[in-house]
């Protein structure tokens, strides 16, 4: 029985220890160059209150939490708020912006 049970510990702490992936989802030299970029141009955007250079690094449509507190009306099942182009240009740019 005792046997039995170091097998069974031996067992599942060996598939524990193999069943660990690897660090193979390690981002490539030239993606870690790009983020950089995208990173600086976006906060350098940011602290200068460029809504137009914001809006040239975002992808549209994109899904953002704290665009809630824009909304015209409060509904208090959104999660998030769905930005469009349009929409980013009218009011969401706030988010990104300093509050004066």
């Amino acid at each position: 029985m005792k046997n039995l049970l170091v097998l069974i510990l031996f067992f599942l702490f060996s598939v524990s220890i193999c069943g660990q992936k690897k660090s193979d989802d390690e981002i490539s030299a030239q993606d870690k160059i790009l983020l950089q970029k995208f990173w600086t141009d976006f906060t350098d955007a940011v602290t200068r209150n460029d809504k137009g250079k914001i809006k040239t690094l975002c992808e549209f449509p994109f899904y953002c939490r704290p665009c809630i507190d824009y909304l015209g009306s409060k509904n208090s099942n959104l999660v998030t708020v769905k930005v469009s182009r349009d929409s980013y240009q009218k009011k969401y740019y706030k988010v990104f912006l300093k509050k004066n």
